[in-house]
Order: structure tokens, then sequence, then C-alpha cells
């Protein structure tokens, strides 16, 4: 947390972070309420060790505008976050309209970032359809969340270049760094060809992007997640499960996974409805207490470097994931937790 709620204004904090690879790149990604707000990136030699400091200054003035300063050795990135606007949630139909983005934006969006909206965005929908007509306050906060998560996936409505640039970058930056590890042939390509395929990608991005071609920017930006998410597959494939890299790889996973579910199960908002609220209360707080006994416990232990053999560490880490996956899957029901369905034929999920 760089700057905690409450903060009084105006502020300025200064963390360090480090760098992971040498990927060529260095990204910092700035969130606000755990959602994106803006995205930092700063091309470094690639022979920059693993381990450099990244110097991280924030300042944030009356107005929540943002200045951020990253210094990279000699090297200083500056950007400025400008507050996200308020929805005017008193104007008829301000509501639908935002629902009706999202749902677009729902449609819009594949793979892993398709599935990253749809896991925040179901959640926001479902707590502004429950505070409606009940807690206005919530309702412009949850409202105001689902535009910043529209804004960091879908972009601005009225740019015909979708998905936004800032996207695509980030997407070429990650499959930059999965080429970057890999050791031998990915994909069917080795090093050179990869970097002349990325290089080809990044020369039809910008003639796209220059001349405005929605459709060619559309199909560039889907072949890049394409080949990031073909190529990440590929490498967890190969990779050996007795390897403590792959180990430890699994276990920072889970760990952002346990996390991220934490945060999901805190944020839900319980229904008014007194036949239901309750009932909705219960389930969620089953959820945290199966999150705290069957995954917080064991992972706890992993993360405090008590790995030891690698087999029991492994088993470990993949039944607390299963145990998330099955937390999740409740988590998805839980707004619609005892309701009816037009569906028939006595099966259960």
């Amino acid at each position: 947390v760089l700057l905690e709620r409450g903060t009084g204004l105006p502020a300025e904090t200064q963390h360090t972070f480090f760098t992971a690879d040498q990927s060529g790149t260095v990204v910092l990604r700035l969130l606000q309420g755990r959602l994106p707000i803006k995205t930092l990136a700063l091309t470094v030699q690639r022979e920059l060790p693993i381990g450099t400091p990244v110097e991280l200054t924030l300042q944030c003035d009356e107005a929540m505008r943002i200045e951020a300063r990253a210094k990279i050795g000699t090297q200083e990135l500056w950007a400025t976050v400008e507050p996200a606007p308020e929805i005017d949630i008193d104007r008829e139909g301000a509501i639908d309209e935002l629902l009706g983005e999202a749902e677009r934006a729902r449609r819009g969006l594949w793979g892993g970032m398709g599935e990253g909206f749809r896991r925040e965005a179901d959640h926001l929908i479902s707590g502004i359809r429950e505070v409606l007509h009940t807690d206005p306050a919530k309702l412009s906060a949850l409202c105001a969340n689902l535009k910043r998560l529209l804004d960091e996936y879908a972009g601005d409505p009225g740019d015909p270049l979708q998905p936004p640039m800032h996207h695509f970058e980030s997407e070429l930056d990650a499959l930059r760094r999965v080429v970057f590890r890999a050791s031998g042939i990915l994909v069917g390509l080795d090093r050179d060809a990869w970097e002349a395929r990325i290089r080809d990608v990044e020369e039809r991005a910008a003639r796209a992007y220059e001349a405005v071609d929605a459709p060619a920017w559309r199909r560039v930006c889907s072949e890049v997640q394409a080949l990031y998410e073909t190529a990440v597959q590929e490498e967890f494939a190969n990779r050996r499960l007795d390897d403590p890299a792959y180990v430890q790889q699994r276990l920072s996973t889970i760990s952002r996974w346990r996390t991220r579910v934490e945060h999901a199960l805190a944020d839900f908002v319980v229904s008014t409805a007194a036949e239901v609220g309750p009932l909705q209360a219960a389930e969620r707080d089953r959820l945290f207490d199966a999150l705290k006994t069957k995954v917080d416990r064991p992972i706890t232990a992993l993360e405090s470097g008590e790995i030891g053999d690698l087999a029991d560490a492994r088993r470990k880490i993949e039944n607390a994931g299963s145990e998330l996956e099955r937390i999740e899957a409740a988590l998805e029901r839980l707004p619609s937790l005892g309701l009816v369905t037009e569906r028939g034929g006595g099966g259960s999920r």
C-alpha cells in the first residue's frame, strides 16, 4: 500500500522496488482501490541486473491528482494521473449506460484479459444492483470503481482504437519476458525468430495506430494476446515439477490468487433483503473460514521459507489451488444464492 486510505492531503510517499527479470522493460502499475489507474513502463538495458532498485515517489494533492516519478539508475520517468470523473448517478439512465458499457466490454474481451475483466466487473455489478435504492454513497463508489475498470480494460468509448494502447504494450512486454525466460524452442520458434516476430508485430501495430485503422489495430492486439497466452501455456507444460523455481513460481501465483479472492470476499455487498441477506452473509463467512483454514495456514508456512521437501510443498500448493477454485466458484454463485432458475432437470451445480 503506497498511500493508506484516509491519508491527509496533500501527501508524498517514497518506496523502493526491485527488478525481477531482464526483459528490457521495467513496469510499474499503480492501483486505486485495487483497480489499475496508471501503468508506467521504462525501457532499460537487458543487461540491467536482477534486483536493481527502482525508486518510486508519489505526490497527491488536495484534488486527488497524482504525480509519479520512477528512478532506475540514471533514468527517470514522470507521469501525472488525473482523478477519475465521478459518475452522475442522479442523471436518469446514467447507471443503465454504465452497465451497458460493461456488458459490451464483456462481449469484446476474451482469453485471460476477458476473464480478468469479468472477475472484477461481476462483483461490482452485483454490488451496484444491491445498493441501487438503499445506499447512495456506496452506489457512487461502486459506479466509480466500475468506470475505472472500464477505462483500464476498454479505454475511452469514443476512441475507435480498442483495446487501448496500454493494454497492447502490457501484453507485448509480458510476451517478451516469456521469450526471454525460454532456454530453447518456444511454440516452434527460437529466440531470433521470436525477436523478428515481435518486431513485425510492433511495426504493424504502429502503422495501424498512426492510421487510426481500427480493424487492423484489433487484429494485431488479438495476435499479441494469442501469442502470449499460447507461449505461457507451452512454458508451463515444459516445466519440470521438481524444479525449485517452478515450485516458487506456483507459490507466488497461489499467494496472489489468495489475496484476490480475499479482497473479493471482503468487497462483496450483501443483499439488503431480509430474506436473502443473512443467507449470503452466512455463506460469505463460511468461505472466509475455508480460506483461512484450508489456504492461509499451509501457504503462510511455505511463504515464511518452510518449503522443505519439494514434493510435499507442491502437494500443499496444489491442494490450496483446488480449494481456491472451489471458494471462487462459490463466490461467483453468492449473488444468486437461493434464487430460482429457468433451467430444470433436477441436477445441481
